[in-house]
């Protein structure tokens, strides 16, 4: 998506007053800040819509898919889980203000400047709810237009760590079990969100990925090396693909080159290399180093040694460390990390 920052904003028919526009317009200098977007760009708008938008200068833009400069609003948002019973139930919470009050939402927020998505949703809920949670796996991102802004929301799967959900904003809230999620009137963006919860349940269901444990996930990474289809970097960032934007085939495919180290030189092992990439996907790159040095650390202690050579090395007739010990420990390190 073209996304932008409107650096200035002048009066398009200055010095030119005989156009024959049907109303006032407005010229919005555009600086790109997405990869897709052209560095600079002029864009006219109509002045009366500038207020009813809410698009102003150092405010984010966007161009939606009919081509249109939309408002663009970045969010988070919590589907906080427990299980009751052994039900899993999924909290929901109802609008206490604005707009689309009344209707029904995932709870979160904005992003601000310079923070990671994750941090962002901790802080909304601790601010909204009064509760710490823990942020989990990534679910995906909700692309929404609205009539007056386009909301791009990013949905994570959560849990309680501390606190009772207060609410501070909202005005009910309920847990809703899986049968009961279209009991409420979602938000038109949180019912996209809903048709994920959906879709990964079922998958769940019948044994695909889902919302899996961090010892399933591990296992998942054993299971793969064994089947002789995938590398250590590749068994890793399989069973954690729901930490990323990219599909388990796009990993696997960027995964492909850290065979027995990287190119088969025997260097670093392929699974420390799988899970710190996940990282740099998970964290968008932010504080990734400080990471990959824990989770190398904390596999040399687990394992012995982090060189796929010294790995294999037969002591006493058998390896230091077995490939499949070595993907599941890297899975392990990274979920105890981030809170699997």
């Amino acid at each position: 998506m073209k996304i932008y920052i409107v650096e200035q904003i002048t009066e398009a028919d200055f010095g030119c007053e005989d156009t024959g526009r049907t109303e006032p317009m407005a010229l919005l200098k555009l600086n790109g800040i997405s990869a897709e977007a052209e560095p600079e760009r002029y864009v006219e708008y109509a002045e009366s819509k500038l207020a009813e938008y809410g698009i102003s200068e150092g405010k984010k833009v966007c161009e939606n898919e009919a081509g249109n400069i939309m408002k663009y609003i970045d969010v988070v948002a919590a589907v906080i889980c427990k299980e009751e019973d052994g039900i899993k139930k999924i909290f929901a919470t109802q609008r206490g203000y604005g707009e689309y009050k009344d209707g029904w939402e995932f709870p979160g927020g904005k992003v601000e400047t310079g923070e990671t998505p994750e941090a962002a949703l901790a802080r909304e809920i601790r601010e909204e709810l009064d509760t710490d949670i823990e942020v989990g796996e990534y679910l995906g991102t909700v692309e929404y237009d609205y009539p007056k802004f386009h909301l791009s929301m990013r949905n994570y799967l959560c849990t309680i760590k501390f606190g009772s959900l207060v609410l501070k904003e909202h005005e009910a809230a309920k847990w809703l079990s899986f049968d009961e999620l279209d009991s409420v009137d979602w938000l038109p963006a949180d019912v996209e969100v809903v048709n994920i919860l959906k879709e990964v349940f079922q998958t769940r269901q019948h044994g695909g990925a889902g919302i899996m444990t961090l010892q399933e996930r591990a296992e998942k990474a054993v299971q793969l090396k064994a089947s002789g289809r995938y590398n250590c970097s590749q068994a890793v960032t399989a069973a954690l693909t729901d930490q990323t934007n990219l599909t388990e085939e796009q990993l696997k495919q960027v995964s492909a080159g850290f065979c027995a180290g990287m190119g088969n030189q025997e260097a670093t092992c392929g699974a420390i290399i799988g899970a710190v990439m996940i990282a740099g996907l998970k964290t968008e790159g932010k504080g990734t180093l400080k990471i990959a040095r824990s989770i190398q650390e904390t596999f040399k202690d687990r394992c012995g040694a982090i060189t796929c050579k010294d790995l294999k090395a037969v002591t006493d007739g058998k390896p230091l460390c077995p490939c499949e010990e070595c993907v599941r420990n890297a899975v392990l390190i990274y979920g105890e990390i981030f809170g699997l």
